[in-house]
């Protein structure tokens, strides 16, 4: 695999040049792109002797071809990791800014992309700082996240970067992710579901759609061969996205795709209505009625009855519970025939966090507490990965 291995202004700088010694060992090619600030901590000269490639931190550089650089190291690459990554890099990475070679890659390549915080506590724990690496998690991107240590200073607080063995190991795990997902046919549905009252009313719930988008962020960068059927969202989605819009015309589109089509999973994080209007009504009900008793009836269970089509297809679903109970959720595995189901509570519907528990068929319990959506984004993936 060709990683990027983006180097900036930090002390800890000297750690890349270990982790790109254990990347080399492990097969992969790494070329070295550095920021300005980074040469006064590394020299082009050391990374060349020990990674055998030429350094990059020129972004007007042309190569033989007249191919901006960017552009070529871009379309080469498999993967980005800036390792460390400074307050000013993040930033710059948040808001789209680009006035150097790494922070153009970093935006130009459709690539899985890691960054790795390195700074003193001071910067880190800045409000600004943790909003815009929020943003960067919500951008699909994987976030190495620093541990408490020994600072230059002296003083003690979160923003030390990793050792490079520990370095390595989150870089494979994102690596093994792709490897493993690369090619394969996913099914994905997110967002909410609205049943019509009238012409103009619906009933649907508070689901924002974002635990889905995180997942179709993640797997997009795994070079998975990805379909998404999304319902109402609280955003725009991109345009391959079939939108739909009632709990019966999901069960129709899924339907017609599991018969149609071989998929090796298919996610169902989409949050359908249990309930609907048993009557319709025509136009819109006049607002001059005292009193409207309004009938509801109960919905399809749209994952249940798809579970008779299911063969080889490995089916993910969801269970949102108002409190983390694995014993009901494990019933809902069984029940609805699932291969993995994911716990979640009420208390993080439309936020950007998950309480996050993953059970497995055989009863396994992993629990990554609350994190970002994307954060459990890569753990959900990750797992999908091990079973396929």
């Amino acid at each position: 695999m060709k990683i990027i291995l983006g180097i900036t202004g930090s002390i800890a700088a000297f750690k890349s040049i270990e982790l790109g010694r254990l990347l080399l060992k492990k097969g992969h090619r790494v070329i070295p792109v550095l920021t300005k600030s980074a040469l006064n901590f590394v020299t082009p000269l050391s990374l060349t002797s020990l990674l055998n490639e030429k350094v990059y931190y020129d972004m007007f550089e042309l190569e033989e071809n007249k191919i901006p650089l960017h552009i070529k190291l871009s379309r080469e690459c498999d993967l980005i990791a800036v390792i460390p990554a400074s307050f000013n890099f993040i930033s710059k990475a948040s808001l789209g800014l680009a006035d150097d070679l790494l922070s153009l890659l970093f935006h130009s390549a459709i690539v899985p992309k890691i960054v790795a915080p390195c700074m003193h506590p001071t910067l880190y724990e800045n409000e600004i700082l943790q909003k815009h690496l929020l943003n960067l998690l919500n951008m699909g991107v994987y976030v190495i996240e620093p541990i408490e240590g020994e600072m230059s200073d002296l003083t003690v607080g979160k923003g030390r970067l990793k050792e490079p063995e520990e370095l390595l190991e989150e870089i494979e795990k994102v690596i093994e992710i792709k490897n493993k997902l690369k090619g394969k046919k996913i099914l994905l549905t997110f967002g909410r579901t609205e049943e019509e009252i009238d012409d103009v009313r619906v009933i649907t719930n508070k689901s924002s759609g974002k635990m889905g988008f995180s997942l179709y962020k993640v797997l997009k960068m795994t070079g998975s061969r990805l379909k998404v059927i999304a319902g109402k969202t609280d955003f725009e989605v991109p345009s391959d996205v079939i939108r739909v819009k009632s709990t019966g015309d999901f069960l129709k589109i899924l339907e017609e795709e599991l018969i149609n089509e071989s998929y090796d999973a298919l996610i169902m994080c989409a949050a359908l209505s249990d309930f609907k209007p048993k009557v319709k009504f025509k136009g819109k009900i006049k607002k001059n009625i005292e009193k409207l008793n309004l009938e509801l009836e109960k919905n399809v269970d749209v994952l249940k009855e798809i579970s008779k089509l299911k063969n080889k297809t490995k089916f993910i679903g969801f269970a949102l519970e108002e409190k983390p109970d694995i014993e009901v959720a494990y019933n809902k595995l069984k029940e609805k025939n699932l291969d993995l189901i994911i716990l979640n509570t009420i208390q993080t519907i439309s936020s950007d966090f998950i309480d996050l528990k993953i059970i497995t068929e055989d009863k396994k319990v992993f629990d990554f507490g609350n994190v970002p959506k994307v954060k459990g984004a890569f753990e959900i993936v990750k797992k999908i990965s091990e079973i396929i």
